[in-house]
């Protein structure tokens, strides 16, 4: 098994904060169930399938995104146009971030919620990070 690292720069006016709540998918006060989830079902605290539903899994190791994607609505606190940064640690496949629908290098808007989405049919992944960051 191979981890990917990637760094975030929190220099020049970034912020050290992670904004997403339970970023590695270990508090479910609900006690939801992961699995096949429909659009929108919550399967653990933050944590939703996106809008085509998902096939995930918490496992020990990090979350299991074996079709679909998964996402958490953030509160936009940010002023329009600072950069943000989503990040993760890639266990295997390819997992991807999209921020409000783009890359995973986004500028924030004045929307009341940030979209950070991950995508990656048969991926494994630990570690999801959003920041306000530079690169």
């Amino acid at each position: 098994m191979s981890v990917t690292y990637q760094t975030l720069n929190m220099s020049n006016g970034g912020g050290n904060q992670n904004l997403l709540i339970n970023p590695r998918g270990k508090i479910n006060q609900a006690n939801e169930s992961d699995g096949v989830l429909s659009a929108g079902k919550y399967f653990c605290d933050g944590f939703k399938a996106g809008a085509a539903g998902a096939e995930v899994y918490r496992d020990s190791d990090g979350f299991r995104l074996i079709s679909g994607s998964i996402l958490q609505l953030v509160p936009n606190n940010l002023d329009a146009g600072r950069k943000i940064k989503g990040n993760l640690d890639v266990i295997s496949g390819s997992p991807t971030i999209r921020i409000n629908g783009g890359t995973d290098n986004e500028l924030s808007d004045a929307q009341a919620y940030i979209t950070f989405e991950v995508v990656g049919n048969n991926s494994k992944f630990t570690r999801l990070i959003l920041a306000e960051s530079e690169t």
